[in-house]
């Protein structure tokens, strides 16, 4: 996709400059060509009108003495002609008229030419005149009509025919070489033309490769290269988007890792009670033990039994203290193997006191096999506390209160379902659990960062939440967790 839109790009850049260039070259060419050829028409015509007044001159005299009979009419203009014939090669015939149309002399290969013709022709020529044209016999021919007078009287018209041949190939060279330097021209810039366009596209196909490399969620960024073109500014504030978007990853890191923490101290706050309760009946027992031991402290056999139970007492809090200090304190998003069912025990044992408090019923299907999962024990356990905190409260407005817990592998990856036959969630509000501060408990029940941060962990540890629920009926969570090497 990203090849076929450069190659657009460079396509149009290249069509539009090349045809633009192209035709405004076509028309600069036509026009030099079209002057360079008048030119040489021009030269042409002015050199047989030159030849024609130079031979006009000793026709005038001609045709003034036979006017005045000093010379015999049949000798008059022969020599003449014979000379101009013999000296012009490129004269193909010569003719002289008489101001009514009557053919004087001419040469034996003059074309022939109707009274009728030669009576119209010699009233219409005022002024020299020549013609170019093809003709059958004669192939291409330069034709001068040139009126003779003397002083205002007419004396007759001279009629030379020249050979322009010369002129014709003159012509077509000037147009074949007009032809051939047009299209020289126009590869050169064409290939200009391609290598500015592929210069450009080149600094656009780089950017988009390293815009390819970058993955801002794995922190992947690249250093565009400074080009000294126009795409240099587009690289430079590329590379200054690029910092500004990893300080703000880095800020929304820091704020999600406040939030991770405040949220964990909410969990800790709603813990507070079952935790000094399970403390709390422990140091009744090692208290009242020690009272026992203080009233007969000569039975060494009894106060030995009483030492045992408080060492069991002891046991028991350090146990419930290291739970909690280990839930408590804040995670490193280390992966590593773990076990699930250890996990979720943990969690259990915390929140065994609210569980009591609410008559709920724990329903385990729990797989006999050691689910070893990818990940942070310390974030799982924060992710399954959070969603059996939500099922609780859930439940408080229930009867037969119950969650069902149940693992299972599917596909290469390990699953943990919490399913609660609480009040449920509303179906349009289904789409909006995982948004930061959004909850439907009452004020002072949540902060609404529980999903949210559940679902940023699981992210975190590439795996996924999913959730089904229908309102007044029930919420199924589904933990999908990466499985772990045995190894």
């Amino acid at each position: 996709m990203r090849s076929n839109i450069l190659s657009s790009i460079k396509t149009k850049l290249f069509v539009f400059l090349g045809f633009t260039l192209t035709f405004f070259l076509f028309l600069i060419f036509i026009y030099f060509g079209f002057i360079w050829k008048k030119l040489i028409v021009r030269n042409y015509v002015n050199a047989i009108k030159s030849t024609a007044r130079a031979f006009a001159v000793d026709v005038k005299n001609k045709l003034i003495l036979k006017q005045n009979k000093l010379e015999k009419s049949e000798d008059i203009l022969a020599g003449e002609i014979l000379a101009f014939l013999k000296d012009e090669k490129d004269a193909l015939f010569i003719a002289v008229y008489s101001p009514s149309g009557k053919v004087l002399i001419s040469s034996e290969k003059i074309p022939k030419i109707k009274l009728n013709e030669a009576k119209e022709l010699s009233k219409n020529i005022k002024d020299i005149s020549v013609r170019i044209y093809k003709n059958h016999s004669y192939g291409w021919i330069g034709e001068c009509y040139y009126p003779i007078k003397s002083g205002e009287k007419e004396l007759g018209i001279l009629h030379i025919g020249m050979n322009a041949s010369y002129l014709a190939n003159e012509v077509k060279f000037v147009s074949k070489m007009f032809y051939i330097s047009t299209l020289f021209i126009l590869l050169f810039v064409i290939l200009i033309i391609y290598i500015v366009t592929e210069k450009f596209t080149r600094s656009i196909i780089t950017l988009s490769n390293l815009l390819e490399d970058i993955d801002v969620e794995k922190d992947r960024f690249v250093k565009f290269p400074e080009f000294k073109d126009e795409t240099g500014l587009i690289s430079r504030k590329l590379n200054e988007l690029q910092n500004k978007i990893g300080k703000a990853k880095e800020n929304v890191k820091i704020a999600e890792r406040k939030i991770l923490q405040a949220e964990k101290l909410a969990s800790i706050g709603r813990l507070a009670s079952g935790v000094a309760h399970e403390i709390n009946n422990p140091l009744n027992g090692i208290k009242h033990c020690i009272t026992l031991i203080k009233e007969n402290p000569e039975d060494r056999e009894t106060n030995k039994e009483y030492i045992d139970l408080i060492n069991e007492g002891v046991d028991y809090i350090s146990e419930i203290v290291k739970k909690l200090l280990e839930f408590a304190r804040s995670s490193q998003k280390d992966t590593t193997k773990v076990l699930l069912k250890e996990c979720l025990d943990s969690v259990l044992s915390l929140i065994d006191y609210h569980l009591n408090k609410e008559s709920i019923e724990i329903n385990k299907k729990i797989d006999e096999k050691e689910y070893i999962v990818s990940g942070n024990k310390v974030l799982i356990q924060e992710v399954i506390m959070n969603v059996l905190q939500n099922s609780i409260d859930a439940l408080k407005t229930r009867e037969n209160k119950k969650i069902t817990l149940l693992t299972k592998e599917e596909n290469e990856k390990i699953i943990l379902e919490i399913k609660d036959n609480g009040r449920g969630i509303e179906k349009e509000y289904l789409t909006q659990i995982f948004d930061p501060f959004f909850t439907t408990k009452p004020v002072g029940e949540g902060t609404g960062l529980g999903l949210y941060v559940a679902l940023g962990i699981m992210k975190t540890l590439k795996g996924d939440i999913k959730i089904e629920s229908e309102k007044d009926k029930y919420t199924k969570v589904t933990l999908i967790f990466k499985k772990g090497d045995k190894n």
